[in-house]
């Protein structure tokens, strides 16, 4: 497999042992470096609120983002990942929202305790898929507590 950098550049397209072949496959290796790095992500699903300037945006809170990855402790890189939900009481047999940015339907839940959960179902679309490893739990109806 040929891996290059992110201009496309190879060492095999240079002389061998020329500072640009050298220069090259340090970028290679230093790329599989940082793709073996660990990750974790914080996945949520509680809204966030509106600091920007002027009214709420129509789809905040509506679409799946991640936060940029920061490095952390011992070098693990570390991101928080919203991915919108929304919560019915049940029995609900109505239509589940749709996301605004792409018009994929909502995952359902059904019998979460008295309540049916949607959750956004599009997150590979509008979240980039590098390598990643979940922490989180479940999510929870708005009146458990």
């Amino acid at each position: 497999m040929r891996q290059s950098n992110s201009d496309g550049l190879r060492p095999e397209d240079f002389p061998l042992g020329s500072p640009e072949s050298r220069a090259a496959a340090r970028v290679v290796l230093e790329a599989r470096k940082e793709e073996r790095r660990p990750r974790a992500e914080l996945i949520s699903n509680v809204n966030l609120r509106w600091d920007g300037p002027g009214t709420e945006p129509p789809d905040w809170n509506k679409v799946p983002y991640a936060e940029p990855w920061v490095e952390g402790e011992r070098g693990i890189l570390f991101r928080t990942v919203y991915i919108p939900t929304l919560w019915k009481r049940a029995p609900y047999s109505g239509e589940g929202p749709l996301c605004p940015a792409c018009g994929m339907p909502y995952r359902r839940y059904d019998d979460r305790k008295g309540w049916v959960l949607f959750e956004a179902a599009c997150r590979e679309t509008h979240i980039s898929s590098d390598a990643t490893f979940g922490i989180g739990c479940g999510p929870i109806p708005p009146d458990i507590f």
